[in-house]
């Protein structure tokens, strides 16, 4: 409400304040009048448009454009071309011209806010010769006296492909029909009727943003009542649950456990990025509403509609793109969150048919990544097209400010050549699939489970709850516990007096019973194979055994094994190798004899 009053109140204060205070004593200006010495000497005025070489200024009356006027080099004489440019002279003449059409509206000589500055029904605006050149002026025949206009010139008709004659002519039309139309827009009746316009513009306007802020509450209620069946606690691993790495019973389980946190999160963040989405576009839809309203009541009038034409037009257009781009991104992260769902869905199939619930997962969370990724880009590119579009609009030279900003960029990329390591190797990283979101790494001496990925760094979740950021470009060497398949590699020593032909053969028996297990055979990808005798020392016969299992699940197999193995060499009698060693006693003959002796 107090907004919408605002509005009122600026709009009250636009009506009744008079933006041509002088403008009936103004006189017709020259080059070496006070105008031209506001004009930048080294660019051209930002109202000025070209059409090869020649250029032209548009003439506005009350926020209307009526015509352009133009210029060319040569028509510099002598003294001006050392001071002005072609754009500058055209911007200067569309200066003139409007002063004079403002002075013939606001003739002082008639007096009063809702007088006419000329008598409508004897207004004439004729074509006429002064000087040999064609001259447009205007007059009535009562206390306007002739004024000259503009003179019509031959790249003026040549711009609109007229003839120098058909166009004053077309002309004085032109500016006949502006000055009727401004004085009837500075008649009593007029401001009446369009400020009673305006409160109902108001009203509408306050009965939409009372509607839409309706909506955001309850869009705020939904939103706080997620975020409550939501805890965010519930939603983080604790570090417990992550403190032990390596030949870890309980890493399967993390990772298990890690994968259905993370798709409870993506699930949270699909229903809460929707909720934004909708807040974002309530949001934008009460600017717009704000802003549209405000520009329709200063278009109302004669007296502020030039506010809107000269500072409302563009910020409202730059305002519309960063609208849309916001609400463009918002879109964007929807639909790859639904379409990269539906892929991670597709996926899930794969276990009922193939029995490969390691590969159906590990395709979810490289899914899920490049997904992540995506949306990064998305937010990127759009940001930077709107950020152009905004430069354009305003009229900055996009041109040279994208030429800049390829040297600026080749300059920070020498001084940033970190970054560009860390981008480039975590690009090649996704694309030769070493590692994804939930996969258990290791990267020199640090252990754990990949919590987050960029194109510019790796976040590992270790012990302790300990998260370490490594960048991208530091990775060279990385071990993936858990792409694909693992493997069990065991090494038993038994003695030297054991027969080594039962001790394999009672292994690959454990093996092939554990394999029947219907709760670990499902672990064991390919039969396992005893490799046989790996070492021969002091100790005993070692022997060597491997067993193919799924990811992260190597060290409960192998755990397991050890255990049956245990049971069935103790069955068989077959003894763990121990070591051995030989200890001779010089002079040993005095402690045999206090031995028989019974001396202790």
């Amino acid at each position: 409400m107090i907004t919408w009053g605002m509005i009122s109140l600026l709009s009250c204060l636009f009506t009744f304040s008079n933006p041509y205070p002088v403008l009936g004593q103004l006189r017709p200006l020259s080059i070496s009048d006070p105008i031209s010495s506001q004009i930048n000497l080294f660019s051209p005025p930002p109202q000025v448009s070209n059409v090869g070489n020649i250029y032209a200024a548009s003439v506005r009356l009350d926020g209307y454009e009526l015509f352009k006027v133009t210029a060319i080099d040569s028509l510099k004489n002598d003294t001006e071309s050392s001071l002005l440019s072609a754009s500058q002279l055209a911007f200067i003449r569309a200066q003139l011209v409007e002063n004079e059409l403002k002075g013939i509206v606001s003739n002082h000589l008639y007096g009063g806010r809702f007088k006419q500055g000329f008598q409508k029904e004897t207004l004439t605006v004729t074509v006429s010769q002064r000087n040999g050149a064609t001259v447009i002026i205007a007059y009535d025949d009562d206390k306007l006296r002739e004024r000259q206009i503009v003179t019509v010139t031959e790249q003026d008709a040549q711009f609109y492909g007229y003839s120098v004659q058909n166009w004053a002519i077309r002309l004085a039309d032109i500016i006949k029909m502006a000055l009727i139309r401004s004085q009837l827009e500075r008649s009593f009746p007029y401001f009446i009727n369009k400020l009673l316009l305006s409160l109902v513009i108001i009203a509408v306007a306050i009965a939409l943003s009372w509607v839409i802020l309706s909506w955001q509450k309850k869009l705020r209620e939904k939103r706080l009542a997620l975020l409550a069946e939501e805890p965010i606690n519930e939603l983080v691993l604790s570090p417990s649950e992550l403190s032990s790495i390596k030949e870890d019973l309980s890493m399967a389980a993390q990772q298990s456990k890690f994968f259905k946190v993370r798709e409870k999160q993506q699930q949270f963040s699909r229903k809460l990025e929707l909720i934004r989405l909708k807040r974002r576009l309530f949001q934008s839809a009460q600017i717009i509403i704000l802003l549209v309203s405000l520009i329709s009541i200063i278009e109302l009038f004669p007296w502020t509609r030039w506010i809107s034409s000269e500072f409302l037009q563009k910020p409202f257009m730059v305002l519309m793109v960063v609208l849309g781009n916001g609400v463009i991104i918002r879109l964007s992260s929807i639909f790859i969150d639904r379409y990269t769902q539906t892929l991670i869905e597709e996926a899930s199939i794969c276990p009922l048919v193939c029995s490969d619930a390691g590969t159906s997962q590990r395709r979810a969370s490289r899914l899920s990544t490049i997904g992540e990724i995506s949306k990064h880009f998305i937010f990127w590119a759009f940001t930077g097209i709107s950020l152009i579009v905004s430069l354009d609009i305003l009229g900055l030279p996009v041109k040279a400010l994208l030429t800049g900003a390829g040297v600026l960029g080749i300059a920070i990329s020498l001084v940033a050549q970190s970054f560009i390591k860390d981008l480039i190797n975590g690009i090649q990283i996704l694309r030769q699939d070493r590692y994804v979101v939930g996969d258990f790494i290791q990267v020199e001496d640090t252990w754990g489970l990949v919590e987050g990925f960029s194109l510019t760094i790796t976040q590992i979740r270790g012990t302790q709850g300990r998260l370490t950021t490594v960048p991208n470009g530091d990775i060279r060497v990385v071990h993936n516990l858990t792409k694909e398949w693992a493997r069990v590699d065991i090494y038993i020593k038994v003695s030297h007096d054991t027969d080594i032909d039962l001790a394999m053969k009672v292994m690959q028996q454990t093996a092939q019973k554990m394999q029947q297990d219907p709760e670990w055979g499902c672990l064991i990808i390919e039969p396992t194979v005893v490799m046989g005798v790996h070492n021969l020392d002091h100790t005993g016969v070692e022997i060597q055994y491997w067993m193919k299992t799924k990811p992260t699940q190597q060290w409960s197999v192998g755990r397991e094994y050890r255990r049956r193995l245990k049971l069935a060499f103790e069955e068989k009698e077959i003894h763990l190798g121990i070591p051995q060693q030989s200890v001779v006693i010089p002079n040993s003959s005095p402690l045999i004899e206090i031995k028989d002796n019974g001396v202790n």
